[in-house]
């Protein structure tokens, strides 16, 4: 029989908050994702062990963790841009959901694609990260410096996936762009027909001011 110390122990949220913890880490540790019918199996076995008594609640509440989080990352990489849209030129047209980062030669900004049928299909309402260089043989910076947070554009450009590591130990830039949402990575192509739609609106536009 269980003493009534440890089921008071396994019910602690300390207890409730490692184990689940535990399983999120787990789970965003492998080095790629079970199917999802295994992580949705996960998800329904933890939640029912929790309801098994206290010396099965830590276990089914860390295996909870790892089937919730892998869901949710299986979707946002199901969001992400299939092969056979990459490396070509493509017109998007979205609202600038962060502020812009300036540096030397290019800007980096976050591009939320306008949820619409004219749109290209898998980005719909997707976040893109984009870089906008400066002409190889320019002396100052281009149009990008009229770059705004919150001010709808259209632009060319093309995108890629995101990727993984480089190199072992570096920045994992596939791993960031899933903890984002991001959908594609990629740069403005034919500056020149970059338009903006829309003045700067959003909390974004009063944080730049």
């Amino acid at each position: 029989m269980m003493s009534p110390g440890n089921g008071i122990a396994t019910r602690s949220p300390a207890v409730t908050a490692i184990a689940l913890l535990a399983g999120v880490g787990a789970c965003l540790l492998l080095p790629g994702l079970p199917p999802w019918p295994i992580l949705l199996a996960c998800l329904l076995a933890g939640v029912g062990w929790r309801w098994q008594g206290p010396r099965w609640r830590w276990l089914g509440t860390g295996l909870a963790g790892f089937g919730w989080v892998g869901l949710q990352a299986a979707m946002v990489l199901g969001a992400q841009l299939p092969p056979v849209w990459e490396k070509r030129d493509l017109v998007v047209e979205g609202r600038i959901a962060d502020l812009p980062h300036p540096e030397a030669r290019r800007t980096r900004f976050r591009l939320l694609v306008d949820d619409h049928p004219s749109q290209v299909a898998p980005l719909r309402g997707r976040t893109l990260q984009l870089s906008w260089y400066d002409d190889f043989d320019a002396t100052e910076p281009g149009p990008r410096t009229g770059l705004r947070a919150g001010a709808r554009w259209r632009f060319i450009v093309q995108l890629r996936a995101p990727r993984g590591l480089s190199n072992p130990g570096g920045f994992d830039a596939e791993r960031h762009a899933l903890a984002q949402r991001i959908a594609a990575t990629g740069y403005v192509r034919e500056a020149s027909m970059a338009r903006q739609l829309a003045g700067p609106r959003g909390i974004n536009a009063w944080r730049e001011r």
